[in-house]
């Protein structure tokens, strides 16, 4: 007979299951940790803002899909995540340093999120 083994957590829904468990852990992404020129520091700027405006869209119709599927109620992650990305603090930090430390924004953001 297996070993049982047991995993706490946050809950993400009410109520009891019985069945396989799936362990999910954050993804190691190669980020790209190299200077980038100062007169790319704009562009990267740019591309920040049109990726953070990218997921938020993409997280509203998820949102609305799991808002159907499974209630309000146990949909709040996807406004959480929203929230973060929302967050005027937030996305300032990430592009001064971006122009400061003249990294990518991949790293700046990776690094700020892991804070």
């Amino acid at each position: 007979m297996p070993s049982e083994t047991i995993y706490k957590g946050i809950a993400a829904s009410t109520g009891i299951s019985i069945g396989k468990a799936y362990l999910y852990t954050r993804s190691i992404f190669d980020i790209d940790k190299l200077p980038i020129d100062q007169n790319e520091t704009d562009r990267e700027i740019e591309e920040f803002v049109r990726a953070i405006d990218l997921s938020k869209k993409e997280l509203n119709k998820i949102r609305t899909l799991s808002y159907q599927k499974i209630g309000e109620k146990n949909s709040l992650i996807f406004d959480a995540q929203i929230e973060i990305l929302s967050d005027e603090f937030f996305i300032n930090t990430v592009k001064l340093r971006i122009q400061s430390e003249e990294r990518t924004a991949s790293y700046i953001f990776d690094n700020e999120i892991s804070k």
